[in-house]
């Protein structure tokens, strides 16, 4: 397991070195805030409460979407155990009854 989490720390400190994020944004990244198509990165309440968008470099997309398909492996591997799902409010129900279990942005 430590491999793993130096990998991605490595990953993450390369993606922030690489498209100019300040640590506490890298850290808050999200999936749907890395577009890989346009090579876009979308910092979300950055320095100033803003949010900004900057490049995705392309020496870092290949560890993005490798960490990307881990991250869907292992939720595959939680829902096949009866796990990876979230309480959501009676109103996101309408979405369909497997929204508890949607990978949302992954989807795709």
């Amino acid at each position: 397991m430590t491999s793993v989490s130096a990998s991605r720390r490595a990953s993450l400190r390369h993606t922030a070195d690489s498209g100019d994020l300040r640590h506490s944004e890298g850290l808050h990244l999200r999936v749907k805030d890395v577009d890989v198509e346009s090579r876009q990165l979308i910092v979300r309440d950055g320095k100033g409460a803003k949010d900004r968008v900057t490049v995705l470099p392309e020496s870092v997309i290949a560890d993005v979407l490798a960490q990307k398909e881990m991250v869907r492996r292992l939720h595959d591997v939680d829902r096949a155990d009866g796990f990876g799902s979230v309480w959501l409010p009676y109103a996101f129900n309408v979405f369909g009854i497997n929204s508890v279990k949607s990978t949302g942005f992954w989807d795709s």
